[in-house]
């Protein structure tokens, strides 16, 4: 018997899905993303102290609105078919439900207390009577979720629909019945599965639930009698849409209200929320809204059009939406990235009497992109996230245009690139037309009429009623077309390196031989460089073990070294920014960066430290990082007659503290502003402006603050909490009570969105000898 044996070398990188969820804290942002068989889990920071960039600044289109912070990786043991979030009653985090092949369900809920995913539930749903003898299916298992969270459906075998019904909040009458509940986590009530074909409905193509319906509604994309390219001639317009209610205490699924006679080539459902409602179809040269009384449709090309439409065919986008991907950045703005990485904006204008009814839809295009395999929306209006497989994931901020600039400045386009974000130089592009009207062109009503049913609740009397109203309809919309709409540019604040699809790769030595450090190393220093990408989004990438530094410079240290510490120093000139008396250098350029005349000369930005300070076991040495290590032989200000314990900035980084055995140096540039001594011995310190812990050899602590006005250290005894009586074998109490380590820490215990704030209170933990934490 043999066996095949492989060894991961890089975990996926391709994205396939992506959503936007509370799930490790109600006040964090989370962005949940599956890459194949991983599961990872970023938390969005946003920068809101963060200042407008400015007019002459090109390279504004990399922002510094949000950021990415990798808080946990999953690793599963299946692959990831489909993702969704849902919020139980009375809970303020999400869970995740994903699925599996080829019918399995998962929900995750996060463990604040181990920092880890546990399972909540899982649903096994594999039956060969289900597959009713097919060997294959078209479909993957999909989930989608109720958008007020009553249940959750799952598409399996193609025509098995599974209900996961959730326990609604008034289902549970007192606060002991709601805590029972939460300790069981049974807030998921027996599931059970509908037969499609008993409704008449196979060949199901999308599912998305409708807003605004008092029972889950349900509505399904599917395909009477299938067809393709060759039969067109003979069988087109085999798509329907059939809308069903959940009952899902009697576990009945009437059917509210159908619509026959799509293109054959329809392919995906958006659910248009509230107040407006209804659901987009997109099919690969019409783009078409339903709802229960109204109905739309807009023409991508020429072949969207009947040969009897008088319609201009030059003012036509000339697009195409088969495979594509979209999100909404407002209630009435979709965003959509073609299958080629362009962007467009959707606009669903509404009458602006009720802001209810659907008047007109509007297409624009905004910019390209990578090409998505998903998206979703972090912020409503503000930030988006474009996951990809093909390409690097971005991370997009959206702003509102000026509109007064953007008219002095017409030729001027957004263009967001693989990684990077350019801004172009475009000719002027024809204004994008609208074109809307009541579903479908002439040509589609004439099938229908013909085909004598259009809807199961409307027959063919009621669409030649509605004529009058269809002229009504065409010329209010094209005289509203006109009205100013909101217009976006787009940043990139983030993104996740991707380096698949690989092409090619090959093995090889690298060229960079083995330093004077790195000799004695046997084993080959071995690079994987591959042809990764497909199209616009192709790269090469080098594949290393391990981090492997560029040496600058190297000297020997004869007595080895214990400790490194890189620090700040105050300028000398008082005109000049900080951290600048080491190696002043300019501000870097980004690739691509362009001069500009126009553009003041920025002085010398704070990028680098000033001193390396190394420590060995009988001195410290001091080390200046200019253009090359210089060490300083002599220095009235830094002890350097025996070894160091730790070195720190204090007072906005102008001033340094050194802590060593005997005392404590507060240093201003070069002259010792404060040396206390401590006779009893340091044996270690913690530094966290304005404060320096110290933990002496007789296990007390002293605290030091530093004082801005007089630049002196003010010492202090904090009073420790009385540790309760123990007996502990071999120790004395007194020792015991004593304290062996401690620890400054800046910030909340629990990290949420004000992380990473100046005025986050400073803790002090202490760890005792008999093993107390405080």
């Amino acid at each position: 018997m043999s066996y095949a044996c492989y060894k991961l070398v890089h975990p996926p990188t391709a994205l396939e899905y992506a959503i936007r969820a509370n799930f490790t804290s109600e006040n964090d942002v989370n962005l949940i993303v599956a890459k194949t068989s991983v599961l990872e889990i970023y938390r969005v920071n946003f920068n809101e102290n963060r200042e407008p960039p400015k007019e002459t600044d090109k390279s504004a289109r990399v922002s510094d609105f949000a950021s990415l912070d990798l808080i946990l990786t999953y690793k599963l043991f299946g692959n990831i078919e489909s993702l969704g979030a849902v919020r139980f009653p009375n809970h303020r985090r999400d869970h995740l439900i994903l699925s599996f092949k080829e019918a399995k369900i998962t929900i995750l809920d996060f463990d604040q207390t181990t920092h880890n995913v546990r399972i909540v539930s899982m649903h096994y749903f594999e039956n060969d009577e289900l597959k009713e003898g097919h060997y294959r299916t078209t479909s993957y298992p999909q989930i989608k979720v109720d958008p007020q969270n009553r249940c959750a459906v799952m598409l399996i075998y193609d025509r098995k629909l599974v209900v996961l019904p959730f326990r609604d909040e008034s289902q549970l009458i007192d606060e002991e019945e709601i805590s029972q509940q939460e300790e069981k986590n049974d807030y998921i009530l027996p599931s059970y599965i509908i037969d499609l074909s008993d409704l008449s409905i196979r060949y199901v193509k999308d599912i998305v639930f409708l807003h605004g319906y008092y029972e889950p509604t349900l509505l399904i994309l599917h395909e009477s009698k299938p067809t393709w390219v060759g039969r067109l001639s003979v069988t087109r317009d085999t798509c329907q849409l059939t809308a069903i209610s959940l009952n899902i205490s009697q576990q009945l699924q009437p059917v509210i209200w159908t619509f026959s006679g799509l293109p054959s080539d329809s392919q995906q459902l958006l659910s248009i929320p509230k107040p407006i409602g209804g659901a987009l179809v997109f099919s690969t040269n019409v783009l078409l809204y339903f709802q229960q009384s109204t109905k739309y449709s807009l023409p991508l090309n020429m072949l969207g059009l009947s040969p009897e439409s008088q319609n201009d065919l030059s003012s036509l986008p000339k697009i195409t939406m088969d495979k594509v991907n979209f999100t909404f950045l407002t209630p009435e703005v979709v965003l959509v990235s073609l299958k080629n990485g362009d962007l467009y904006h959707l606009y669903l204008i509404t009458d602006s009497v009720t802001g209810i009814n659907l008047q007109e839809i509007q297409l624009a295009k905004s910019g390209g992109s990578v090409l998505t395999s998903c998206m979703c929306t972090i912020n409503e209006g503000s930030l988006i996230f474009l996951g990809s497989r093909l390409g690097d994931s971005l991370l997009i901020e959206c702003r509102e245009k000026d509109k007064e600039k953007d008219e002095q400045n017409p030729e001027k386009k957004t263009k967001v690139g693989n990684g990077t974000a350019k801004q172009i130089e475009t000719t002027p592009q024809l204004p994008v037309p609208t074109l809307s009207s009541p579903l479908f062109p002439e040509y589609f009503i004439d099938q229908m009429n013909g085909g004598g049913v259009v809807s199961s609740l409307a027959s063919v009397a009621d669409l030649e009623a509605e004529s009058d109203e269809f002229l009504y309809h065409q010329s209010s919309l094209l005289g509203n077309s006109q009205r100013n709409l909101k217009s976006y540019d787009l940043y990139m604040c983030d993104f996740l390196l991707n380096i698949g699809p690989i092409r090619d790769f090959v093995i090889g030595e690298s060229v960079d031989y083995p330093s004077r450090s790195q000799k004695e190393y046997s084993r080959k220093n071995l690079e994987i460089l591959t042809a990764s990408g497909y199209g616009k989004n192709g790269c090469v990438c080098v594949l290393q073990r391990g981090i492997r530094p560029e040496l600058n410079t190297s000297c020997d240290l004869p007595g080895g070294c214990i400790g490194m510490w890189t620090i700040y120093q105050k300028s000398e000139n008082p005109n000049e920014p900080e951290g600048t008396a080491g190696s002043p250098t300019k501000k870097r350029k980004r690739p691509n960066e362009a001069e500009d005349e126009n553009q003041p000369d920025e002085s010398v930005v704070r990028n680098y430290h000033d001193y390396l300070l190394l420590t060995q076991k009988d001195c410290t040495k001091v080390l200046v990082t200019k253009e090359e290590l210089q060490e300083i032989s002599y220095s009235e200000a830094f002890y350097m007659e025996g070894p160091t314990l730790d070195v720190g900035n204090v007072h906005g980084r102008r001033l340094i503290v050194q802590v060593y055995t005997l005392g404590v140096r507060l240093i201003d540039v070069s002259s010792c502003l404060q040396d206390l001594k401590f006779p009893r011995g340091i044996r270690g310190s913690s530094i966290s402006d304005p404060y320096i812990l110290l933990w002496m050899k007789d296990r007390t602590v002293r605290l030091l603050t530093s004082s801005g006005r007089d630049h002196k250290l003010q010492v202090s005894s904090p009073q420790l909490a009385t540790p309760p009586a123990c007996s502990l074998e071999g120790i004395d109490l007194d020792t015991a009570s004593g304290v062996s380590a401690a620890q400054l820490y800046r910030g909340p215990l629990f990290p949420s969105k004000t992380s990473g704030n100046n005025l986050a209170p400073t803790f002090a933990i202490i760890c005792r000898v008999s093993g107390d934490l405080e």
